[in-house]
Formats: structure tokens, sequence, C-alpha cells
């Protein structure tokens, strides 16, 4: 899975901060095809790599995976979207995830 290819590259442990939003229409959260994870390391980095670098590997990560990432922290490129710093990200292939 994403979560645990990110963890064994980085260290970095991510919280699930939401799915599933059914009265979200302005998002694919109320489709149940999204969620969104959070850390203190996405701003502060950890194990030797900076916060940056950290959103970027997992954004790339997700990509790889065919998912569609969106850096929903302050400089990333979905701020505007944000609801707080999060990392949101969409499964269109969800068939294919464990």
């Amino acid at each position: 899975s994403l979560t645990t290819r990110f963890y064994e590259q980085t260290g970095v442990v991510l919280n699930v901060t939401s799915t599933l939003r059914p009265n979200d229409s302005s998002s694919w959260h109320s489709s149940g095809i999204a969620f969104d994870v959070a850390n203190d390391e996405f701003n502060t980095g950890a194990n030797g790599f900076s916060g940056w670098y950290l959103r970027n590997l997992y954004g790339q990560m997700a990509r790889e995976m065919g998912e569609t990432p969106l850096d929903e922290y302050p400089g990333g490129e979905g701020e505007q979207y944000a609801r707080g710093s999060n990392y949101h990200i969409t499964v269109h292939n969800q068939d294919d995830w464990e």
C-alpha cells in the first residue's frame, strides 16, 4: 500500500485525517474515493528529510500507483482547497487497492 511504501522508505508514520464525507459535494470524499493524511513531519521534516521532500515523495509515490495527489499544505499546489494542512489523495482505481 502507499502508506506502507512511504513508511518503509522514510520511517514516517502518517495519520488518516479524513475519508468518506457524504455531504461534501465539492470533493471526491463524497463518493468515498478520497482520503486525507497529515503529520507534523510534512511541515518540520524528519529522519534527515525536509518536510517539502517528504510531501513531494508521498505525491510521487501516489502518482506511481495511479492516484491523484494534492498537496494542501501551505505553499502546496492545493492549499486553496485545504481545511487545515493535509495531503489529499483521490483513488481512481480503488479495485486495485488492498
